[in-house]
């Protein structure tokens, strides 16, 4: 068989999308992702619809427990008024609305400002369950909305917002739409409702009627206990017998069609089953599951084209979009190569022997039980590089030996020389010959016995050999392939975690180190930086979805020019160029977080305001993506773009006052991307109004501070001129008291010396003159704060004699002056400040000075 037939062999056998119905007869299906909410509730109810949108990532679930919304990243769950079950979906994508019947009634959802899901009840009614469950909901051609129970469908004019009543003659089944089309069964009868409520009869129908979908140009009915009918407009008539009486069996819930080539068929006893258009099962098996039980409620297909599977506990995705098919068999162990054979098999080396699959069945290789380190074809023959040595299979598919000297872990061809076999081993190199069509041992290579665990020989007798600890070696190799002439090596790891690998794409050879990647330079032969070998890698990546860094799995290796394969522990991935997935971006939800609160945000805007005091936001993504990573950034520091996994909130905490862009894109896909533009406002003590309030109050301070200074500049000058004014005033009185005693001595001494009694009597009137102390006592109580007044408030039985002793005694004045100035003796002051203490009221010991002092004092 030539290679293009064993391509379509093999296609074919990938393509049958089998499972093996026991662990020992593994062969390819695909991935199935279960989905799960964060509470996993979504894991313990019956899902009745699965409704993905064409033209978003979103997929809707109608469950028992609510609505369940994917947006790609996580599962969001809302409820209705009644948290009652929901029942079908019905996507209108002129409103955005999302209409949903269940048990609980009929109503529609649309997205709010926040991106959540708000529910708008049409209806909310205490009927029976004959009125009051909703098991269909249909969008008809006009734009009217129907609702169907079993005891009614209820139609809502979206534009007038009215209601209107539709009852059966016997009793609803159920409601479909095909295209533009509207059909209820009613009874044992299948019509077509029109836009004015009228019921047209199309034909009888023995069984209900669970889904109708178009497929191939045929439209297709899945009836429960007959499978599979075509409906030509008139009548049903049965696909395929042999397939039906299978699906018969399992009971038959679902369909949904794929790409227009496939159907899906969902049954609540053999779980799901896939047929061509025309009904004939793929090999009458069901996919995607470890147990032929499983009951599948619902099927919807997304805009990748994968396929959603709601199930009696839960929901799954089939993997359709990538083109990965999966072998799992518990014997494989860790799958190390992969090589075609004959007739679409396939020779496969693990680390517990050598299988041959042929047919989705798995055959041990007699005689390889050990470890195989790599498989490969040289002009026909197969063979095994083993723990044991090098093996070939013979015409009975048994490996006999060609060499028993020592390990063998890899093969290589000469591209000089024809029939030059060299093989990597335990110790060294070593060389083979071709001869009569049988391999010869001819010697080991000299110069070189390291470890060689893949090599790869290339023009010009240069063996490359890759070295998990440094990198790549390259030997120069001799004429004769005898002996090594020149190494050079190429030291690429830094880290233990790095991963080195070899891979041609596109006829180019790349040398890896996760994920740059080098190439040979034609003139020097040395490895050189390739920026285009990383497009291609990248390419490579998203389009086959090889883990090409993972240190857990063997390869990638390439099968055909159009399909690879990653080895795995007891299971071997197939890759074909993917679907080409428009990939997208977005800002599903934004939360502010503070000290102890939480709040979503608008993000209807463009542009979000934040409060300062919930400056931290969380940021949930949502799209459909090929890689399970995305890079974000802030625009305060634009240079630091960090990884995050895609399905995981993004919280960036004390975000600066004022604006503020965070950035999303997908890595080495800037122009898959989105933004999130915030502005953080202000706290109240920092707005306009109040920097504002605190210049006008700081203008204020400064007023009033400047008031104060010039007060107190006003208050000091008119202290200094009261002071000045009470030293003139003091020096005034102390001239006035100095004056008298010495006037006083001088008429003494006159009086003392006349004789005259006249003279004498006109002196006495001069010692008895009073105006010298009236304007002594005003001086006085301007001087001590009005002393003297004080003094008659509280004492009003003291005498003019008692207030000139206070008065002498506060300008401390000795008794003898005193004795001058009052023209009495020493004596009679003695007596006079004894009758001024009693007066006073003081104790003995205490001096009348201290009283005044008190005195003055007071305010």
């Amino acid at each position: 068989m030539n290679k293009k037939a064993t391509v379509l062999a093999f296609c074919a056998l990938l393509l049958c999308l089998v499972r093996g119905s026991s662990a020992a007869h593994g062969v390819g299906h695909r991935r199935l992702d279960f989905i799960t909410d964060y509470d996993g509730v979504i894991s313990e109810s019956q899902v009745w619809d699965v409704c993905p949108l064409s033209d978003a990532p979103q997929t809707f679930l109608a469950t028992n427990d609510g609505l369940f919304v994917f947006d790609g990243a996580r599962l969001r769950r809302y409820y209705t008024p009644q948290s009652g079950a929901l029942r079908d979906l019905a996507w209108d994508s002129s409103s955005r609305r999302l209409y949903s019947a269940g048990n609980c009634g009929y109503g529609w959802w649309q997205e709010d400002k926040y991106g959540s899901m708000a529910y708008h009840p049409l209806e909310i009614g205490e009927y029976s369950a004959y009125f009051r469950d909703f098991w269909r909901v249909c969008i008809s051609k006009s734009g009217l909305v129907l609702f169907q129970s079993h005891g009614r469908v209820c139609v809502y004019n979206p534009e007038s917002e009215s209601l209107s009543t539709l009852f059966p003659r016997d009793r609803f089944h159920f409601m479909h739409q095909v295209n533009d089309d509207v059909y209820v069964q009613d009874g044992d009868g299948l019509f077509r409702i029109d836009d004015n409520g009228s019921f047209e009869w199309i034909c009888m129908v023995q069984d209900r009627i669970m889904a109708m979908v178009t497929c191939a140009g045929r439209t297709v009915a899945a009836l429960e206990r007959t499978g599979l009918m075509e409906f030509d407009g008139n009548g049903l008539v049965a696909l395929h017998p042999e397939s039906n009486r299978i699906l018969a069996d399992a009971k038959v819930m679902s369909l949904v069609a794929c790409e227009d080539n496939l159907l899906f068929v969902g049954t609540t006893r053999g779980g799901l089953f896939t047929t061509t258009p025309d009904g004939r099962l793929i090999d009458n098996e069901t996919v995607g599951f470890e147990a032929n039980d499983v009951t599948v409620l619902s099927l919807g297909e997304d805009l990748n084209g994968d396929i959603w599977l709601g199930m009696e506990s839960g929901v799954a995705r089939l993997d359709m979009s990538s083109n990965n098919f999966y072998l799992e068999d518990a014997r494989l162990g860790r799958v190390r190569g992969i090589v075609p054979m004959d007739n679409g098999r396939l020779l496969m080396g693990a680390n517990k022997g050598a299988f041959v699959l042929d047919d989705g069945d798995l055959y041990p290789v007699p005689g390889t039980i050990g470890s195989v380190w790599s498989v490969n074809c040289f002009d026909g023959l197969f063979y095994i590089a083993h723990d044991r040595g090098l093996f070939v299979i013979n015409e009975d598919g048994e490996a006999t030996p060609v060499y028993t000297g020592t390990g063998i872990m890899s093969m290589t061809r000469s591209s000089e020389t024809p029939g030059i076999l060299v093989c990597g081993t335990y110790n060294g190199l070593a060389l083979f010959r071709q001869e009569d069509n049988e391999l010869h041992f001819e010697s080991m290579i000299e110069n070189y016995s390291g470890f060689c665990r893949h090599i790869l020989m290339v023009e010009n007798n240069e063996l490359w050999i890759r070295d998990s600890q440094k990198g790549f070696i390259r030997l120069i190799l001799d004429i004769e392939h005898r002996k090594v002439t020149d190494r050079k090596d190429f030291v690429l790891v830094k880290d233990e975690r790095d991963v080195v690998y070899c891979i041609q794409l596109q006829g180019r050879l790349i040398f890896c180190c996760n994920r740059e990647t080098f190439c040979i330079d034609p003139e020097n032969r040395d490895l050189v930086r390739s920026l285009e070998s990383d497009s291609l890698l990248e390419d490579f990546g998203r389009m086959y979805g090889i883990p090409t860094e993972d240190r857990n799995a063997s390869g990638p290796f390439q099968i055909y020019e159009n399909c690879y394969a990653t080895g795995l522990y007891g299971a071997v991935r197939f890759s074909y160029p993917g679907k080409g997935i428009v990939e997208s971006l977005a800002v599903s939800q934004l939360e502010a977080l503070g000290a102890w609160k939480r709040a979503d945000i608008d993000l209807s805007e463009g542009r979000a305001d934040i409060p300062h005091d919930m400056n931290t936001v969380q940021v949930y993504l949502a799209g459909n993506l090929m890689e399970g990573e995305v890079e974000y950034r802030t625009s305060s520091i634009p240079d630091a773009w960090q990884r995050i996994p895609f399905n995981s909130p993004v919280q960036i905490s004390a975000l600066p006052f004022g604006n503020c862009d965070i950035e999303f894109r997908v890595p080495g896909h800037p122009e898959i991307c989105c933004t999130v533009k915030l502005n953080i406002l202000r706290p109240w003590y920092l707005s306009n109004w109040a920097i504002l309030a605190y210049v006008l109050l700081i203008a204020a301070m400064a007023y009033g501070i400047r008031t104060y200074y010039q007060w107190q500049t006003f208050r000091e000058k008119e202290r200094i001129s009261l002071r000045t004014d009470l030293k003139s005033k003091s020096k005034e009185l102390a001239n006035i008291t100095f004056n008298n005693a010495k006037r006083n001595h001088q008429l003494k001494e006159i009086r003392a010396m006349l004789t005259d009694n006249r003279a004498i009597s006109h002196i006495d009137r001069y010692l008895a003159d009073e105006s010298d102390w009236e304007k002594s006592e005003e001086y006085f109580n301007v001087i001590y704060d009005g002393m003297l007044e004080k003094l008659k408030a509280l004492y009003p039985g003291i005498s003019k004699t008692d207030m000139k002793i206070c008065v002498y005694t506060k300008l401390n004045l000795s008794t003898k002056e005193i004795a001058d100035l009052m023209n009495i003796s020493i004596r009679s002051v003695e007596m006079a400040r004894y009758r001024l203490r009693k007066r006073l009221g003081l104790p003995q010991g205490q001096d009348i000075g201290e009283i005044l002092k008190n005195i003055t004092n007071q305010s």
